[in-house]
């Protein structure tokens, strides 16, 4: 879970700065502010993003355990 967790955040942020140079360097339709605030609305959602993507990978062994005993119980 670790090793993914990692490259999920990774990918994440890492996604930010190449979409930012995308835009810089076809800014020919859009201006500097334009950007800014794409970037700005992109930082918000990849905030949320991480935490609910960290969240959902934690909780998925979790859920499988707790669904695995539940079954144990129930037999």
């Amino acid at each position: 879970m670790g090793v993914r967790t990692y490259l999920e955040m990774d990918a994440m942020i890492k996604a930010r700065y190449l979409a930012k140079e995308y835009l810089l360097d076809n800014s020919d339709k859009l201006s500097k502010e334009e950007i800014d605030l794409i970037v700005s609305k992109y930082d918000y959602i990849n905030d949320v993003g991480i935490k609910l993507t960290v969240a959902i990978l934690a909780w998925k062994p979790i859920f499988r355990f707790l669904l695995f005993i539940f079954i144990c119980i129930i037999k």
